[in-house]
């Protein structure tokens, strides 16, 4: 079994109830798991053992509202995309209520051949990083400027006692990239080398 067929499990299964009242949690053992693509839907969140014993690999992560990978490592291949809008057809009742919040917390983010244009993408939604270490490593390759994090219209990024820090960076780079959004930094080290 992998991550996806404990989240595929939650989705089709009709008799649970996904809501603000009650949300799922994955809890992720130690060890290392592979994916191609992990999409995370509301109310489901991925809780590992501690960022030094659970490892997952994965190419793309797609985060819905009120979502949480806390207390693990993550070593992504291309980039993590949040999305408040991702939503499954099943919760469109009166109880369906998001509060467009994704968090990450107690995370290692790693991404040892940085080349896309953006690492993590927030489409719509607010993102909250607390007690994070985030590194990149760039190559260099045809893209003329790379957002470390690029905010939509109106997001909102929250970033606390947590260290950024990109690598090798050769060419034109952003931490953050943002247009009217709300970006509130905490006890946080951004670091550009």
């Amino acid at each position: 079994y992998n991550i996806n067929d404990a989240i595929n499990f939650i989705i089709l299964n009709f008799d649970i109830k996904r809501n603000l009242y009650n949300q799922w949690i994955i809890k992720l053992c130690p060890g290392l798991y592979q994916e191609k693509e992990i999409n995370v839907p509301p109310f489901i969140s991925l809780i590992g053992y501690g960022n030094e014993n659970t490892y997952i690999e994965v190419e793309n992560v797609k985060l819905g509202s009120n979502t949480k990978l806390k207390n693990l490592t993550l070593l992504i291949k291309n980039k993590i995309t949040i999305d408040s809008k991702i939503i499954d057809n099943k919760l469109l009742g009166k109880e369906f209520r998001l509060t467009d919040l994704i968090k990450m917390e107690n995370i290692i983010l790693k991404n040892e051949v940085f080349e896309s244009e953006t690492m993590i993408d927030i489409n719509n939604g607010n993102l909250e990083i607390k007690d994070c270490n985030i590194e990149i490593k760039c190559i260099e390759n045809k893209i003329n400027d790379r957002n470390m994090i690029d905010l939509g219209i109106g997001c909102k990024l929250t970033i606390i006692n947590s260290n950024i820090e990109v690598k090798n960076s050769n060419i034109k780079t952003s931490i953050i990239n943002c247009k009217y959004s709300d970006i509130i930094i905490r006890n946080s080290n951004l670091k550009i080398d």
